[in-house]
């Protein structure tokens, strides 16, 4: 389904800490990578004092974004579609 159909979207499911694919996660022959989402740590609140744990779907996007910038960052000249690439044969 759109967007995850576009092919400048990289569509990302989640599993969950057994490494089955979560019961809620998106589907289908578009999904290109799947990433964690149980458990997941991040700043609590808006004071980033401390760390809580988060569960959901939101916790896998940035796993995957995270991983496009540092392949960014070490092949600068590489395209959407080569990072895309990367991260698909990589993960």
């Amino acid at each position: 389904m759109y967007p995850a159909k576009k092919s400048n979207v990289i569509a990302v499911g989640v599993v969950k800490r057994n490494r089955n694919l979560a019961k809620y996660s998106a589907r289908g022959g578009e999904i290109n990578v799947v990433a964690p989402e149980d458990g997941v740590r991040a700043p609590s609140g808006t004071s980033f004092t401390g760390y809580q744990s988060f569960n959901g779907t939101s916790c896998a996007a940035p796993f995957v974004a995270g991983l496009a910038a540092l392949f960014r960052k070490q092949y600068p000249n590489y395209t959407a579609s080569q990072i895309r690439n990367l991260i698909e044969t990589n993960v």
